[in-house]
C-alpha cells in the first residue's frame, strides 16, 4: 500500500513540476530489464529493484538516481538516463567502485 501511495506521489509531481530539468532519486533500481550482472538470476531480484520506469514512459524525467544495488552503474542509452553510485558495504570491500567525484551535468 505505501508502495503505490508513493508511486503515485511521485507520478502527480513529474506531472506538475514546470522544471527545466527533472530527476529522480531514489533507494530502489526503477527498472528489472536493466540488470547488472550480479544480479542476473539472483532470486533476491525484486529486492533490489521495482519495475517501475514504464509507469514514466513519455516523462520529462532526464536522470533517474538510485541505490540499493550496491555497485556502480550507468545506463545512458535510454531517457531517463539512470544512475547509481552507492559506496556499499566499506568493511566488504564494496567501496572500490564508488567515485566521490562523481558529477552529472544537465545539458
Amino acid at each position: 500500500m505505501i508502495h503505490k501511495e508513493c508511486l503515485q506521489w511521485l507520478q502527480s509531481a513529474v506531472r506538475a513540476s514546470a522544471g527545466e530539468y527533472e530527476g529522480v532519486v531514489c533507494h530502489r533500481w526503477p527498472y528489472i530489464n536493466d540488470v547488472a550482472e550480479h544480479c542476473v538470476g539472483r532470486m533476491a531480484k525484486p529486492a533490489y529493484m521495482v519495475d517501475v520506469l514504464p509507469m514514466f514512459a513519455g516523462s520529462k524525467i532526464d536522470h533517474w538516481i538510485h541505490s540499493h544495488v550496491h555497485v556502480q552503474m550507468q545506463s545512458l542509452s535510454g531517457q531517463p538516463q539512470i544512475h547509481s553510485n552507492p559506496m556499499g558495504y566499506v568493511d566488504d570491500g564494496e567501496k572500490r567502485e564508488f567515485r566521490n567525484n562523481a558529477v552529472i551535468e544537465l545539458q
